[in-house]
């Protein structure tokens, strides 16, 4: 039995997919940007 709220779709183009990607692999930003993007890629 599943709890909770239903979860939405994300749903990002592929140039967003392209930015996220490149913010994770930055070293010059900061760490808790590159892991929200993170986040947003696995979801």
């Amino acid at each position: 039995m599943r709890t909770g709220r239903p979860k939405a779709t994300l749903t990002i183009s592929s140039d967003e997919r392209t930015q996220l990607t490149a913010i994770t692999r930055s070293r010059s930003l900061p760490a808790a940007l590159t892991l929200r993007a993170k986040i947003v890629l696995a979801c």
